[in-house]
């Protein structure tokens, strides 16, 4: 437990006993292992504190036999901190993990401002949301003449790209801030508002314009009337209608929308911008290639978007802790142009079918 303390001053060093323990201090650095016995002076002289003894309120995570509630453990009081000083676990890779359990339990500060919990939590977040993407994509592409389940396939990708949107302007806060913004700072479900915030608040126009890909980006996604269309519809579905039957079972009399419905109009106007996909749609014996073709051109909007949104962690303004990511996202940030519409999501390997 981490609370906020100030160096007493009838405290000597000298008069205390001496410590035998791993110390996890607020650098997150390990002291000696325990083999031999360090002295207080020592601590001191690495942290700048003072150690006394004081009654122990954690569980013992490793265990050992004792009464913890009779057992002390060691705290450090330097001009900020307190901080618990708990004795060695009793193998070195237990010793290891505990130290990163204990430092993320306890929300201690890195270099950055964050805290080591949230720098994993947001990491996971960015690997989640790239998942529910390419998922997403997978099932739009599972979309045939038997199969009408669209409901899956929106609820994936309004999900997902909320997420990575949502990920990005931490990253942003955090690279002008120092920390990461609060709940009400993104609590929303309107990817209409997150893709504008993406667009005015994290790329910057001298960015933006610096290289002709990421122009290429920020037109797109500012400027692509059929993109938008797509966005608005997801952000509706994310909204209202993720629970539209159940309203109208319910009588319910909040706003709620037809999102299928609104998608089947949207596949007919795509209809008659390609002639070739009329000549399919009427050939009742080519209507799985008519589905095929026609979300094709879908997922091939949807996929620049993704390249667009993730080619901001590396070539944006998101900050260094944007770019340790290009592992997770690098199965869109790497996309080339004759790749797109040609990737089979349906056998992802995060699916297990790969």
């Amino acid at each position: 437990m981490l609370t906020r303390g100030l160096c007493p001053e009838n405290l000597s060093v000298g008069s205390l006993p001496r410590l035998r323990s791993w110390v996890i201090s607020k650098r997150r650095r390990p002291f000696p292992d325990g083999k031999h016995e360090n002295s207080l002076e020592d601590h001191e002289t690495v942290v700048g504190g003072y150690a006394i003894p004081v009654r122990s309120s954690l569980l013992d995570p490793i265990g050992g036999g004792k009464d913890v509630s009779e057992r002390y453990t060691k705290a450090l009081i330097s001009e900020r901190w307190i901080i618990q000083l708990t004795p060695p676990p009793p193998f070195f890779g237990l010793r290891k993990r505990y130290s990163l359990e204990y430092n993320q339990m306890v929300g201690m500060k890195t270099s950055s401002g964050a805290t080591p919990k949230q720098i994993v939590a947001l990491s996971n977040e960015v690997e989640i949301s790239i998942k529910l993407i390419s998922l997403g994509l997978g099932e739009l592409q599972a979309i045939s003449a038997t199969n009408c389940f669209y409901h899956l396939p929106l609820l994936l990708l309004s999900n997902g790209f909320e997420r990575i949107m949502k990920c990005m302007i931490c990253f942003k806060w955090h690279h002008d801030t120092g920390k990461f913004p609060s709940t009400k700072d993104i609590n929303t479900h309107d990817l209409v508002n997150l893709k504008n915030r993406i667009i005015s608040g994290c790329i910057s126009i001298n960015t933006a314009f610096s290289r002709p890909i990421t122009k290429e980006d920020y037109e797109y996604m500012s400027n692509d009337e059929e993109l938008n269309n797509i966005i608005i519809m997801l952000s509706l579905f994310g909204k209202f209608a993720r629970y539209y039957n159940l309203d109208v079972v319910t009588s319910n009399m909040r706003l709620t929308v037809d999102i299928e419905r609104m998608w089947s109009g949207f596949e007919n106007e795509l209809k008659e911008k390609h002639y070739d996909l009329i000549a399919l749609s009427n050939d009742p014996a080519r209507l799985d290639d008519y589905f095929h073709e026609l979300n094709r051109i879908i997922v091939i909007k949807l996929e620049r978007f993704a390249r667009a949104l993730t080619r901001q962690f590396t070539l944006g303004d998101l900050g260094d802790e944007a770019k340790r990511h290009c592992g997770a996202i690098g199965c869109f940030l790497h996309l080339k142009d004759d790749q797109l519409g040609n990737t089979n999501y349906k056998s992802s390997p995060i699916r297990g079918t790969a």
